[in-house]
């Protein structure tokens, strides 16, 4: 029996035989317009009240507060779950920012870069990832990611990603904005995606009016039964997919 971690989007779960299973490292593919950090949020939610401990990682956010106050009016109140350690939210830059011991230690000598302003490290948000412990995390912005990093230094970081879901038996999703990134990269991205891949797409009428779909392409451990695109809506109360 495959132990599976439910992503509370109802037409998801049904396709993949109630959840994602544990043990997997994945990626969500999405386009400019498709809501593509809102589904990862909502997965997180869903499994925050599960009482799973849960991740995120991004580059968008000033503060804790601005994510969580911008859940808030999906009507996601996490904010007991940061005060109580069961929910991270960090941006990598902040994970990787090198403190004034550190940079004079030998430590990360030689890895170095000046990203903002702050002076980090890749090997350090390497070191930090391998050591994380979570049931589900989401990884976001992963292409802006990829511009902060040289090629070799996110082969790694998402190599120990990967390693870590395999580990611990946790889920991690990587969400990856396709048009972002030269096709020349994806295949360092799809590192990432070896057991799972969501794809998101929104189209938009002569009107001006946004269909959102997403399909899966790849679940491990998961027999998929062939479909197209499946529509999903984006309300107040966040995605909902019947």
């Amino acid at each position: 029996m495959v132990e599976r971690i439910p992503t509370g989007i109802d037409a998801l779960d049904r396709l993949i035989e109630g959840g994602i299973p544990k043990a997997t490292s994945g990626i969500i593919i999405s386009d400019r317009k498709s809501p593509g950090g809102l589904f990862g949020q909502q997965i997180i939610w869903n499994n925050l009240q599960y009482g799973l401990k849960c991740s995120y990682f991004h580059t968008r956010y000033s503060s804790e507060k601005e994510f969580a106050d911008e859940l808030s009016g999906y009507g996601w109140s996490v904010e007991p779950y940061l005060n109580a350690g069961t929910f991270l939210v960090s941006d990598y830059v902040t994970l990787a920012e090198l403190t004034p011991e550190e940079r004079q230690s030998n430590e990360f000598r030689g890895d170095e870069r000046k990203v903002e302003g702050r002076l980090i490290s890749a090997a350090k948000l390497t070191k930090l990832t391998s050591q994380a412990s979570y049931d589900f995390a989401v990884y976001d912005d992963i292409d802006l990611l990829l511009r902060r990093l040289e090629k070799r230094q996110f082969v790694d970081w998402a190599g120990t990603v990967a390693k870590l879901q395999k580990d611990h038996g946790g889920v991690a999703l990587a969400l990856v904005y396709q048009a972002n990134l030269p096709s020349d990269v994806m295949s360092l991205v799809e590192r990432l995606g070896t057991d799972c891949t969501i794809e998101l797409r929104t189209d938009e009428s002569v009107d001006g009016l946004l269909q959102h779909y997403f399909r899966v392409t790849k679940m491990k451990a998961t027999n998929i039964v062939r479909h197209g695109w499946i529509p999903f809506i984006k309300e107040r109360e966040g995605i909902t997919a019947g």
